[in-house]
């Protein structure tokens, strides 16, 4: 018996606009977005419990608990860190100055969320809805930056941008686009995660449009970090990968011209040639106020190393080290960050899920090379810019993280099949045949060729990142022999 299944033209159109998981792709769409902006709601609020329970949403939608019980590494070190950081607010409540629900709220959440999100992020069949959903994010971030630098700071700020919370400025006050985040350091970081991911897991052209429209806009936010972070990303990629060699050679004309156009023609009171020649400059302020700010975040640990000092604002604590430059409120620097909340526990733990993520995906593995890339390039970037600035508290960047982390890890199939009356069956979906069960659990790379079988019988979809979803979603037609 043959069994064939064909969507609508309008159906299939509508799952090429949201993917097979609709919620979330929208839930990744606005990943970014640290509030909702003031141009659709006055004033308006925070997005992270609203973003948690899309998430939540989504994990019981697409049942984020029932395809592996097994945990992984990283799953345990997040674990690990995350019951660190309850225990360090409980301890904070009935041994030092009471526990903040709030501080409670915005260091656990991340971890949770992010938790929710890396399980989604190792189903196979979910990933392409993801990348779209990461696409979307994309072209959003740099939407709202371009109507930023439009506007100018005038027109922000009577729209009611100012500071605190937000924070827009340079050392030496120049303005500088904020995005979707609170500043532009956060969403330059956020930016650069997002491109990475984008570039990598897209086809040849979607990449390099992206790389274009994302490169230049992340360019415009002057995070210094953020910029280094991509190029250490992209060489560590290119030592990992012979693919992405021969596409960096074929591309590098094309850089060549456009990269210097671009630091030329871009608009900004400080250029960023200019931005760039500070990175060696050591009287540049930015860099000397940095080095000052971990010298006395070091002093003020020593003191409390073990535990850290939990919920004690940062300027309060480091007032005897630092003085006026406590009121910077963290240490520009996401190690020292941990380390100064929750001591050597808390930093062994979080060193601990950086490593476990680093191993799982270091390894060399024939299928799903471009998700491992992916997912590589993001831990790079965050780790690197971890050394120059503070992202820890952010929960729209956290939970972004563990997204790309999830879709660097080795996938977790939802089909599971069983032999019966009808043959070879997927658990839940539709029959498939013994080529196309073959074809999900190999997964055939970005690029791979279609398999077509003329009349009734099965056309294996393999398009690239889609080879297993193509199958689970009933995208193919399959024969299968009764017993």
């Amino acid at each position: 018996m043959t069994l064939s299944i064909h969507a609508r033209p309008g159906v299939r159109r509508l799952r090429g606009l949201v993917g097979e998981a609709p919620l979330l792709t929208l839930t990744v769409a606005f990943l970014p977005f640290a509030f909702i902006p003031h141009e659709l709601i006055p004033s308006g609020p925070q997005t992270p419990k609203l973003l948690l329970c899309l998430i939540f949403a989504c994990g019981w939608l697409y049942r984020s608990r029932s395809h592996q019980a097994r945990l992984t590494s990283v799953e345990w070190w997040t674990l690990g860190l995350a019951a660190w950081v309850a225990c360090r607010m409980i301890w904070l409540e009935y041994f030092e100055a009471g526990l903040s629900l709030p501080l409670a709220q915005a260091e656990l959440a991340p971890l949770v969320g992010g938790l929710v999100l890396f399980r989604l992020a190792t189903q196979h069949r979910l990933r392409a809805s993801i990348r779209l959903g990461l696409t979307y994010s994309l072209v959003l971030m740099c939407a709202v930056e371009a109507w930023q630098l439009v506007a100018g700071l005038p027109e922000l700020l009577a729209l009611g941008y100012t500071t605190p919370p937000f924070s827009y400025n340079t050392a030496t006050g120049e303005y500088r686009p904020f995005g979707t985040a609170y500043s532009p350091v956060t969403f330059g970081i956020l930016l650069s995660l997002v491109l990475l991911a984008v570039v990598l897991t897209n086809r040849r052209r979607t990449a390099a449009a992206m790389a274009c429209l994302g490169g230049t806009f992340l360019l415009l936010t002057y995070t210094r970090s953020a910029w280094l972070g991509v190029i250490v990303s992209a060489g560590v990629i290119l030592l990992n990968s012979p693919l992405w060699r021969r596409r960096f050679l074929h591309g590098l004309v094309f850089a060549t011209l456009l990269v210097p156009t671009l630091v030329l023609i871009l608009p900004g009171d400080l250029g960023v040639l200019e931005r760039l020649t500070t990175l060696t400059d050591r009287n540049y302020s930015s860099n000397t106020i940095r080095i000052d700010l971990w010298a006395g975040t070091l002093r003020t640990v020593s003191d409390n190393w073990l535990i850290g000092y939990g919920g004690e604002p940062f300027s309060q604590a480091t007032a005897r080290h630092l003085g006026a430059l406590g009121d910077f409120a963290h240490p520009h620097n996401n190690y020292l960050q941990v380390l100064f909340q929750y001591g050597l526990i808390g930093l062994v733990l979080f060193g601990g899920l950086l490593w476990a993520a680093g191993g799982a995906m270091w390894r060399r593995r024939a299928t799903d090379e471009t998700w491992r890339l992916a997912g590589l390039a993001g831990l790079v970037a965050f780790a690197w810019t971890s050394l120059f600035e503070t992202t820890w508290g952010s929960f729209n960047l956290l939970v972004t993280l563990f997204l790309i982390f999830g879709l660097g890890m080795p996938p977790r199939h939802q089909e599971r099949t069983t032999a019966g009356s009808g043959g070879l069956r997927a658990l839940g979906g539709h029959p498939l045949s013994a080529a196309a069960i073959r074809n999900h659990a190999q997964g055939a790379m970005p690029g791979s060729t279609r398999t077509r079988r003329s009349g009734t019988s099965t056309g294996v979809d393999t398009t690239p990142s889609d080879h297993g979803a193509a199958s689970a979603c009933g995208r193919t037609t399959s024969r299968s022999r009764h017993a």
